[in-house]
Order: structure tokens, then C-alpha cells, then sequence
């Protein structure tokens, strides 16, 4: 098989919006599926602010690198902030309709298609659910078709071009619970939780540390007043924790380990 050159599948090979070579390289790539999450006033609003302030803009004027946006409220005493947003088109919504929804990704889907077939680069667009525990995001448009939500996490970076980020105050929710949609997260952001959470989050996404010793790490950067870690799936393992989005945590037992034998 040495005679074989090995090449980007045409489909994935898609024109690219050139603003995101000047976002700093540490932060996670877009389009990404975020998942932050924290207890009432641990600060996870605060990260997601400044991220699209801050984080995900370019220019001096800052400008959002997304130019779309849809933003469901779970309650209503951040919409005020919402508004302020750098993004010039943007809708605010407080009840989440299926049906409705379903036709607003079919929609744009159909538009992002008929860009990358004239050599365009898609539109960079935003989906945010702040707090919709129990919000019924499962719901089906219709009888024997998958929910538009499972069906966007499966396909929302290909076919979209789409960057969800999804606010909540527990690890397992009626939203983002289900397997097919939660292995497809590439960037979990967990603030201040729980300890019964924190032991969930720990046997499930500890990667390579054991457990125990991933809440050693946790409890640790905690100890700074509204700091969180991340976990970007798209990074090397070795480095996919890290203290806020550049801080490496510590290589594992496992990794040293490792290393030893070699």
C-alpha cells in the first residue's frame, strides 16, 4: 500500500471562513458542541459571556466571529445580556418547538449547501440552550423521525456548520442525556458542582486519569474563586484537561507510568 497517497475526503475539504486563523489556537475549534456546566452561581453564564465577547471575535471592534445566532432562555433575567451580544442577527426564544425548529434547520442547512456549492465558506452559526432542564428537547416533530436536536449533535458540524452550546446545572439532563448526543460533545466545561456530579463526571470523562485522581486535579485548580477545567475531545490525550482552556493539568499516573517502561 506504499503506492498509496492518502487525501481529505472532498466533503470534508471545505472552503474556510479565513477570520478563524486569527482566534488564539488554544481555544477549542469551531464548529464545536460545548457542554458547560455548573451549580446556580458557579459562574458558567459568566464563561459563556465571555467567550462570545471576548474569546470567539476578531478586530478591534471585536466582532463575533458567528453570524447567526438562535438563544433559548430557560428563564428570562438574562435576556437583557443576550441582547448586548456582538452577532447581528440573533433570536432570542424562550419555549423550544420542535416543529419549529426542525424547519429553521432544514432551512438553513439548505443554505449553508448552496454556499459550500459555490466555493463559499458556510456561515458560522451559534445555537445556545441556557438552563432548559426538562425543557422536552427530545421531542419529535413527527411520528417516527428523530428528534432535531439528537439529529443536529450528529451532524451540526457537517451539515450546519453549526457551534451548540448547552448550558446546565447537572451532568445527566433530559436535554443532552441521551448516549448518541453526549459522545458527540467535543468540549465539556465543568465549573463548580456537585459531589455526587463531580463522581459522575469523574468516571465517565476522566480519560486518562483514574477517577480519584481527576477530582484531585479538580478540587484543586477549585480552590480560585469562580475557576473551572475543560475537557477538549479534539485534543492529544495527554492534554485534553486542562485548567481553564491553556493549563494543561498534570500527566497522569497512567502516562508516567507509561513512560517508565519504555
Amino acid at each position: 500500500m506504499s503506492n498509496l497517497t492518502w487525501e481529505v475526503m472532498p466533503a470534508e475539504n471545505k472552503p474556510q471562513d479565513p477570520r478563524m486563523k486569527r482566534l488564539d489556537p488554544l481555544l477549542p475549534k469551531l464548529p464545536a458542541t460545548f457542554y458547560l456546566m455548573g451549580q446556580c452561581g458557579s459562574g458558567k453564564s459568566s464563561i459563556l459571556w465571555t467567550l462570545l465577547t471576548q474569546a470567539y471575535v476578531v478586530g478591534k471592534k471585536k466582532k463575533s466571529i458567528f453570524d447567526e445566532a438562535l438563544i433559548y432562555l430557560g428563564t428570562l433575567d438574562a435576556k437583557h445580556s443576550f441582547e448586548k451580544l456582538p452577532i447581528e442577527n440573533m433570536a432570542i426564544q424562550e419555549e423550544y418547538d420542535a416543529v419549529i425548529f426542525d424547519d429553521y434547520m432544514t432551512d438553513l442547512k439548505k443554505h449553508q449547501m448552496e454556499k459550500l456549492s459555490e466555493n463559499k465558506a458556510p456561515l458560522n452559526t451559534l445555537l445556545i440552550f441556557d438552563d432548559f432542564v426538562g425543557a422536552g428537547l427530545m421531542k419529535k416533530p413527527k411520528p417516527n423521525v428523530a428528534p432535531p436536536i439528537q439529529k443536529l449533535a450528529l451532524t451540526s458540524r457537517h451539515e450546519a456548520n453549526t457551534t451548540i452550546f448547552f448550558l446546565s446545572q447537572i451532568y445527566k439532563n433530559s436535554g443532552f442525556s441521551e448516549p448518541s448526543i453526549r459522545n458527540n460533545i467535543t468540549t465539556f466545561v465543568v465549573s463548580r458542582m456537585s459531589a455526587a456530579e463531580l463522581q459522575k463526571i469523574a468516571e465517565e470523562l476522566s480519560e486518562d486519569y483514574e477517577p480519584d485522581e481527576w477530582l484531585e486535579h479538580y478540587e484543586r485548580i477549585m480552590t480560585k474563586p469562580y475557576n473551572f477545567v475543560v475537557l477538549d475531545r479534539r485534543r492529544p490525550i495527554g492534554d485534553r484537561w486542562t485548567e481553564k482552556f491553556d493549563k494543561p493539568f498534570p500527566p497522569s499516573r497512567k502516562s508516567q507510568m507509561r513512560l517508565k517502561k519504555e
